[in-house]
């Protein structure tokens, strides 16, 4: 990982103080044939933006974390011309280095200050600073450029910085080159980000009581669930993680003798799941905390870990492949809300505020895939023609509406033509899921 250290000696009155600034980063947002949208703006190619952790520490305690997104342009510099231009800073030809260009979500930058005093000859410092642009991802209306928070390092060690880049030009040259750092490098619980959890948990247990999911309505889904029961062992014990109130998915478990634990967020979610299904037991953990080792026999989740961004979902494969069984299968289930775009994972979804994220179906099984931890035995859509007519229906009306906000932003006498709502495009939503097994 990228990191830079500053470290403030020790005086006879205080110890020394270590600060600490790492950036990791996880991987293309998505593809060329992707629009990256950001609220009011957008890049119009996802695979030009890196989602990225922010972790600035103090004596080996947190006390700063974010995620962001860098804007990086692959064609435009290459990594031998990024190490070469990080050269020429380093022999003093260059005043400055670093990341951001476009659309600056993440600004990234090391440079040098030359200074001096009356009859003294100049002498160089070097500055480190960190700016997240978090109006790009919270801000509603204002987007990009609306509000930052930034880390600044003075005083700072030519070498340490120059190390720092150096190793960012390797992760970001690894990001387009498809590959993603393993959570197992990292010290447990430091992806952690209580920021997500607190929002997503309020959101369900806002809608706790009334939330309903009838996933077994559609046959396509409910036979390859039928098959991932059938290869379950008799009598095992079973992770439904992300189970929310348990229905109907903890009942077909029990029917089927299996003894059940179910992890979830969200407290009023746990709270109609204890009282539907006292026989089973219930942990309040995201998928991506989880702790066990080697416990269960198997595992499902529906419409939960494949919602979670790139950093979290990856951190949850990790912990699912710890909590099973060597052979064990794992079920889940999803839907790609967005196949033609990918965009910032602070939005609306059930009507709340919340973080989330969406993955084609061949997405997630490469994810499941990565670092040998789980085979993909299927990986289908499960879209009924039921299902695709209401996608169908809901372009249309999306589209409509659009047309309809376009004009009434124009001048009276403005034409523009309708939409033509005869021919729907390849990217609309679809469901989706996958049956794996833990490799030994």
């Amino acid at each position: 990982m990228a990191k830079i250290e500053n470290l403030h000696a020790a005086t006879e009155d205080r110890p020394e103080m270590l600060e600490v600034v790492e950036v990791r980063s996880w991987g293309l947002t998505g593809t060329e044939g992707q629009e990256f949208a950001l609220h009011s703006g957008g890049n119009f190619n996802a695979s030009w933006n890196i989602l990225l952790e922010i972790i600035y520490s103090v004596n080996g305690a947190q006390l700063f974390y974010t995620r962001n997104f860098l804007h990086h342009m692959a064609y435009e510099r290459s990594k031998q011309e990024q190490l070469e231009q990080l050269e020429n800073f380093r022999q003093g030809r260059l005043d400055g280095f670093g990341f951001g260009d476009m659309f600056p979500e993440t600004g990234i930058s090391f440079r040098r200050i030359t200074s001096s005093y009356p009859d003294e000859e100049p002498f160089n410092s070097y500055e480190f600073e960190i700016s997240a642009d978090v109006g790009a991802v919270f801000s509603q209306g204002m987007g990009p450029g609306g509000s930052f928070l930034k880390i600044v390092l003075k005083e700072l060690e030519l070498e340490a910085g120059a190390g720092f880049m150096r190793a960012l030009i390797e992760e970001i040259d690894a990001c387009q080159r498809g590959l993603h750092p393993d959570p197992a490098d990292f010290p447990p619980a430091s992806s952690q980000w209580p920021f997500v959890r607190g929002l997503n948990q309020q959101a369900y247990d806002v809608i706790a009581a009334s939330y309903q999911e009838d996933y077994f309505d559609n046959p396509l889904l409910g036979a390859l669930f039928a098959e991932w029961l059938a290869g379950l062992p008799r009598n095992g014990h079973i992770l439904d993680a992300g189970c929310g109130h348990g229905e109907p998915v903890i009942s077909r478990l029990l029917e089927k003798g299996q003894r059940v634990t179910g992890s979830d967020i969200s407290i009023g979610m746990l709270q109609r799941a204890r009282l539907n299904y006292p026989q089973a037991d219930f942990i309040n953990s995201g998928i991506n905390e989880l702790v066990y080792q080697a416990e269960f026999d198997g595992a499902c989740s529906f419409s939960s870990l494949l919602y979670l961004d790139p950093i979290d979902a990856r951190q949850a494969i990790y912990r699912m492949y710890q909590a099973l069984r060597p052979g064990a299968l794992l079920f889940l289930y999803a839907y790609d809300l967005h196949p033609g775009w990918r965009g910032t994972p602070y939005d609306v979804q059930l009507g709340q505020w919340m973080w989330s994220w969406t993955y084609g179906v061949d997405e997630a099984a490469r994810m499941l895939e990565e670092h040998s931890r789980f085979i993909v035995l299927q990986a289908r859509s499960v879209l009924t023609e039921q299902l695709k007519e209401q996608s169908v229906s809901r372009w249309r009306e999306a589209a409509q509406r659009r047309h309809q906000e376009l004009m009434a932003g124009l001048p009276p006498g403005a034409n523009i033509p309708p939409p033509d709502l005869s021919n729907p495009p390849s990217t609309l939503a679809y469901p989706y899921a996958i049956i794996a097994r833990r490799n030994r």
